[in-house]
């Protein structure tokens, strides 16, 4: 053989070292392909079944607080059923031992029934009240004393209307922290009392039993009532705004406070302290829980004896937080609300 011509190129060297790449077949790739698949669901499967498995715990977990929270409410709505029982009873006993004690036979059972369905005029408050025998009174707590003593004696009594100080405005200073639980309305019903449809002639106000209520102004006391009817312990304060006369009327009162009517109030002092004192009929007091019932009337007839005008929308005497609360209530609804509008005096 002939020598290689030694003018041939030469080849560098990495190219001689170079290995020849490996060819890896497409079935191999496609199967590579599918474990890598199959890897990223059962880690995606295995964070679903984790997330499962804490949704059920969670909703298992809410169920047994849900059933433990009715337990509770029916215990609590069993002791209050009780309670309420156990004091419709008492009163029962004691108003049937005292018509029956009375009359006898069947004309004190007869009493007994109009003592139950119309305590203001047969009760122990009532109209015949006087005919019961005297209760003991139960001495004072601390607190109540406490509270007595905040009650301005008055430096002197309002006799007529004519001497009231004028109040440029009259806005109840209730702190901004409760709920309106009912609003000021022509057509009411309450099913649970059995009560309608009939006028709401003031505003419910979700107050805790205690709740101290002052004066918006200058006027004076001329009315209180006791327990009996279906307002509880109440209290009237006359004012005058802008040279006209009005009636505030508080409603279910703890306790009727140490003020005569005719005593002169000053703005800010203590009036009296909410309650949920209320008639009972059937054994169920007329009230389904602590609460203020604030009403406005137009100051007309013997207010010192309780006479009173036509309500007016108490509305226009509340502080905003209260006032933003009933026009969300009104909002859209005109149908049971009263149209009668304020006097621009009040303004």
């Amino acid at each position: 053989m002939g020598e290689m011509p030694s003018n041939l190129p030469e080849q560098p060297e990495e190219e001689q070292k170079k290995a020849p790449e490996t060819v890896v077949a497409p079935e191999i790739v496609k199967v590579e392909e599918e474990k890598k698949e199959e890897a990223q669901l059962e880690s995606k499967h295995e964070v679903e079944k984790e997330k499962l498995e804490t949704t059920v715990q969670t909703e298992k977990a809410t169920a047994e607080v849900k059933t433990m929270l009715k337990i509770e409410r029916e215990k609590l709505k069993q002791q209050v059923e009780a309670k309420q029982a156990q004091s419709g009873e008492a009163k029962e006993k004691t108003e049937e031992s005292f018509w029956q004690k009375l009359f006898g036979g069947g004309f004190g059972k007869f009493m007994d029934s109009l003592a139950q369905d119309f305590p203001v005029i047969f009760g122990r408050d009532g109209l015949f009240g006087f005919l019961w025998p005297k209760e003991k009174k139960e001495a004072d707590s601390d607190s109540q004393q406490d509270t007595k003593a905040e009650y301005k004696k008055g430096s002197r009594k309002i006799e007529r209307r004519e001497d009231l100080p004028n109040n440029s405005e009259l806005k109840l200073p209730l702190q901004p922290k409760y709920s309106v639980t009912s609003d000021y309305q022509s057509n009411r019903v309450i099913q649970s009392l059995g009560i309608g449809p009939s006028p709401h002639k003031g505003v419910d106000i979700g107050t805790p039993e205690g709740t101290k209520l002052f004066s918006p102004g200058d006027g004076r006391v001329v009315y209180k009532r006791p327990a009996g009817s279906s307002g509880g312990n109440a209290l009237h304060v006359e004012y005058k705004v802008n040279g006209e006369y009005v009636v505030m009327v508080f409603h279910h009162l703890k306790e009727l406070p140490d003020l005569e009517p005719g005593s002169e109030i000053k703005k800010g002092e203590l009036l009296a302290v909410s309650g949920n004192t209320a008639a009972i009929k059937n054994g169920q007091p007329m009230s389904t829980g602590p609460h203020l019932h604030f009403e406005v009337r137009k100051s007309s007839g013997d207010v010192m004896k309780g006479a009173i005008g036509d309500p007016l929308d108490p509305y226009h005497f509340l502080p905003d937080f209260y006032k933003n609360q009933m026009l969300t209530m009104r909002s859209g609804k005109t149908d049971g609300m009263w149209t009668n509008e304020k006097p621009t005096a009040f303004a």
